[in-house]
């Protein structure tokens, strides 16, 4: 917003409160002729943890205000219970017994990184919400029968929804490796009976990637690579046959910080950014 003048107003609002007052703008220039606008509305959002917390009561009388917070834990868990108890009716019953500790699990994951990833100016996408939290639950329902077999199967997919929405957006290995720490705390006093040590073992712990294509390009089902070796096959298959069908493009494939892979059959393209370690998916 602009500076404020002497009469402690802003140009912009000002403007705003005048249509909403008289319905009509003066368009600048010499006749100043006046200009009715009709039948609009306007919709306005605040950020409730930065900037201003004032809004010219002039202008806010004309508003309906409506403050949402973060919903309650037993909000999520009820929601999230919903989809997950029926999505994974159908598997065996002992994976169905783990989707009320995934759940909750996943609610202290968030907590947890909320609090120790806050936004600062340097950091300004250190911003963790509902959206975040329901994409990992997304990610959970993808999940197949012919994928999910045995209960560890669905504790290691949450744990690599979970990275790939908050340790993706991680900008350094120090905070990455936090995350990974909390993340392997909540995961040991949850799933302790669960042998997971290998994917949070420092300095080099064991990769953790589903993706659609593990079977081959053209596969839709979403599973694990048992092994990186598989993955970089799959993706060396990707770029080759991407230069069989277009201009050929002279990639190099970098064993880096892990992205969230997806489908390959419309010849996506793994391009490595200046930094070393981040990657992305372009089309």
């Amino acid at each position: 917003m602009p500076q404020q003048d002497p009469y402690e107003t802003q140009n912009a609002i000002s403007l705003l409160r005048q249509h909403k007052d008289y319905e009509h703008w003066f368009e600048r220039g010499t006749k100043w002729a006046l200009k009715d606008i009709k039948n609009t509305q306007y919709i306005a959002s605040m950020n409730p943890t930065a900037g201003s917390f004032f809004v010219d009561p002039r202008l806010q009388r004309w508003f309906w205000i409506v403050a949402i917070p973060f919903p309650e834990s037993s909000s999520l868990n009820t929601i999230f219970a919903a989809f997950l108890n029926k999505h994974f009716s159908k598997f065996k019953g002992t994976i169905q017994e783990l989707v009320a500790p995934v759940i909750k699990s996943a609610l202290q994951l968030h907590g947890e990184v909320e609090r120790n990833f806050r936004k600062t100016a340097l950091n300004f996408h250190y911003e963790f919400n509902v959206r975040h939290l329901t994409n990992i639950f997304q990610g959970l329902l993808v999940a197949k029968v012919e994928a999910i077999k045995e209960p560890d199967n669905l504790i290691k997919l949450w744990l690599h929804e979970s990275e790939r929405i908050y340790g993706d957006r991680l900008v350094n290995a120090e905070d990455l490796l936090k995350y990974r720490l909390l993340a392997a705390d909540i995961t040991k006093k949850s799933f302790g009976k669960f042998n997971l040590n290998k994917y949070f073992a420092q300095p080099t712990p064991e990769p953790l990637i589903f993706a659609y294509f593990v079977g081959g390009l053209e596969d839709k089902l979403y599973d694990q690579f048992a092994k990186m070796e598989d993955l970089a096959i799959r993706l060396r298959d990707a770029l080759r046959e991407y230069n069989e069908l277009n201009a050929t493009m002279d990639l190099v494939l970098r064993r880096c910080h892990e992205t969230r892979l997806q489908d390959l059959s419309y010849y996506s393209m793994l391009i490595w950014s200046r930094s070393p370690c981040r990657s992305r998916w372009f089309r």
